[in-house]
């Protein structure tokens, strides 16, 4: 019993550090874009210009939640994992 639940926090470990990597090139790229968006509305100083930014900027705040919200999910199995390794050596 132990060793299949040891087996399926591994198989959750891997999904989320995959989710983990991914969410983290999405962050940098809304990083980016949000920049891109800050020299726009300095240039433009529109109206468009000011909710693109806006816009930019929510979804890298967004995005870092998801982010922290997977990386403590990633804890939390590591967590787990290290309990069950305890369980399986005792």
């Amino acid at each position: 019993m132990v060793e299949q639940q040891l087996f399926d926090v591994h198989a959750d470990l891997d999904v989320t550090r995959a989710e983990l990597e991914l969410i983290g090139v999405h962050v940098e790229q809304a990083q980016h874009a949000l920049a891109e968006a800050k020299v726009r509305v300095a240039l433009a100083e529109t109206p468009l210009a000011q909710r693109e930014h806006a816009a930019a900027r929510r979804r890298l705040h967004d995005l870092e939640a998801q982010y922290a919200a997977t990386q403590e999910e990633l804890e939390r199995l590591l967590v787990t994992q290290d309990a069950l390794l305890a369980k399986l050596v005792v």
